[in-house]
């Protein structure tokens, strides 16, 4: 796998259903995409929790454009909730990463009239299968690569079915510790993806 990918292009992967050979839960994968972009720049250090999400007072070095643009847009309006920051650009974040992945060849785009509609295909799917052991790896082990916990929380969270497909008593015994270093971007994502959830169903 290409050394470069970022958490949010690995969550992208991640969210292939090899079975039915599409990307699954493209709803909730939005705002787990964007919630993976925060958590990427909160374990670089580039952003910081102090009530609301703040640029560090050291923001050099963040070199993927996805994670810069996200930081630009932070450092323009520091102190907004995370909640805030899942929501926004959720839909162009989605958009993003396929471009990325697409343009090294990772996943070929198809796009059915316009842009906005898009068949995606993954034509060597050894990533997809190594990202999914090293989610599956993480749920296991007392103590994960942080990045591979980061990537198990959010995928869990947006109930991506390479996470859904294992057991779930451990994934709720397991689930909590690997959230911790990730603050409260996993509490935020979560949040969002119920008031989702609860306006698609009309409050019921």
């Amino acid at each position: 796998m290409n050394d470069s990918t970022t958490l949010p292009q690995r969550l992208y992967l991640l969210a292939y259903d090899t079975g039915r050979q599409r990307i699954a839960r493209r709803f909730e994968l939005r705002y787990a995409l964007r919630a993976a972009v925060l958590a990427e720049l909160l374990l670089r250090g580039h952003i910081v929790d102090r009530d609301g999400a703040m640029p560090a007072e050291r923001t050099g070095g963040c070199d993927d454009p996805v994670l810069r643009a996200a930081l630009t847009e932070i450092e323009a309006a520091p102190g907004q909730s995370w909640k805030h920051w899942v929501r926004a650009g959720h839909r162009s974040v989605e958009r993003a990463i396929r471009d990325q992945l697409g343009a090294d060849g990772r996943i070929t785009v198809r796009h059915h009239f316009g842009p906005r509609r898009a068949t995606i295909t993954v034509p060597d799917l050894q990533p997809v299968l190594q990202i999914t052991n090293d989610v599956r790896r993480a749920l296991r082990e007392d103590r994960p690569d942080p990045a591979d916990a980061a990537l198990l929380v959010l995928a869990d969270a947006a109930g991506l079915p390479a996470v859904a497909a294992t057991d779930k008593r451990v994934r709720e015994q397991r689930i909590d510790r690997p959230a911790e270093p990730l603050g409260p971007v996993v509490p935020a994502l979560r949040a969002v993806i119920r008031g989702m959830r609860a306006a698609a169903s009309g409050g019921s």
